[in-house]
């Protein structure tokens, strides 16, 4: 133990200290992988938002589907 009284105001600034050295951390590894990844798959300015993938199977025209899907 230290000699230092811990008041509840230190352990508030210890606290927000750590989280913000944690976050900074955390946000730094998140872009560098996201920036491998698009390397990776050539992409060059990815723009960060989710996007969703699926197939669809059917025996319309893709123009009729897109029409439906697009009055929804």
């Amino acid at each position: 133990m230290s000699s230092r009284e811990m008041t509840i105001n230190n352990l508030v600034i210890r606290i927000l200290v750590f989280g913000i050295g944690v976050t900074i951390v955390i946000v730094t590894f998140h872009i560098y992988r996201v920036k491998n990844v698009t390397k990776k798959h050539g992409i060059e300015n990815p723009d960060y938002e989710v996007q969703y993938k699926r197939e669809l199977y059917s025996d319309l025209d893709p123009e009729s589907i897109f029409n439906s899907v697009e009055k929804q």
